[in-house]
């Protein structure tokens, strides 16, 4: 896809329509990339195979904003049984979210399946100055964010991570901490 296209070789994109993936692969991203929703939606279609709908790779670098009058951007669809169902933030890669919504993904099959919204991976930062991310699903930790060991994740503003749930109860975010 075009989108696709542009993430990949790092060219910043303003979305001027409603991009539906449900036959495309994750939207990969290895550059530094800022991708303005404009008040669309990007849904990878929760596909049976599964899948991120965003997955940000290879000290890659994603600023999510939406500059539209209503603030009405969504990442949704995302279904992978692995981390990460909305947005997956890999080793040392940084994610910043400026506007938007992360709503309605999931990761479901174990424990392992952790970040139904955000996977923060091991040595990665997210930073979420703005936006929600809210009703995403997972069997295992961190519903709405999992932050993995020696991995920072801050929110400021009016960032909210709500009514995010756990296959049996209510975990919006989760930070990992290994015991010495």
């Amino acid at each position: 896809s075009e989108l696709q296209k542009a993430m990949t070789n790092g060219i910043d994109v303003i979305l001027e329509e409603n991009i539906n993936g449900e036959y495309e692969k994750t939207l990969e991203v290895y550059n530094s990339v800022v991708v303005d929703l404009n008040g669309h939606t990007i849904d990878r279609g929760m596909p049976d195979r599964g899948g991120n709908v965003i997955k940000i790779d290879w000290n890659g670098s994603l600023t999510i904003k939406d500059s539209s009058p209503y603030k009405s951007g969504t990442i949704t669809g995302g279904f992978t049984r692995s981390p990460g169902g909305g947005v997956y933030v890999g080793q040392g890669c940084t994610f910043i979210m400026d506007g938007g919504s992360i709503y309605g993904n999931s990761t479901m099959d174990n424990d392992n399946c952790q970040g139904g919204g955000v996977y923060v991976g091991q040595g990665a930062t997210f930073t979420m100055n703005g936006g929600t991310i809210n009703e995403n699903i997972s069997t295992g930790n961190g519903s709405g964010v999992y932050v993995a060991d020696n991995s920072t994740f801050s929110f400021n503003n009016n960032a909210q991570v709500i009514n995010n749930l756990r296959q049996f109860d209510d975990n919006d975010y989760w930070a990992e901490k290994t015991e010495n």
